[in-house]
């Protein structure tokens, strides 16, 4: 599943937006309090793999409460976590800026 947040800043985000290849969902999770179950039971899932396109802050991930990024951060280059700014930089070479998912 894709998965892309708004409002990152603070835990848990503004919105969170879920995505499969069937349909979206969009949660909006009231302020000050925490993810739905069924959504914190999808990010705890190692069966299902979560794609991301976070800038070098891994801000999207923390805001989801998911652990900090790895010590080995090429760990997020693979299954159940995917960070597609981290796979590309594995694969084409660091850079100064994030790529965006635009240009990878």
């Amino acid at each position: 599943v894709g998965i892309d947040t708004e409002g990152n800043q603070t835990s848990p985000p503004v919105v969170v937006q879920i995505s499969t290849s069937e349909y979206t969902i969009l949660e909006t999770p009231p302020r000050n309090k925490s993810l739905s179950s069924n959504l914190t039971r999808l990010l705890r899932d190692n069966s299902i793999t979560k794609i991301f396109c976070d800038n070098f802050s891994h801000a999207d991930k923390i805001a989801l409460g998911m652990d900090d990024p790895p010590s080995n951060i090429s760990n997020y280059a693979k299954p159940p976590i995917i960070d597609l700014e981290v796979l590309s930089a594995n694969l084409y070479g660091y850079t100064k800026v994030p790529r965006g998912l635009a240009k990878i």
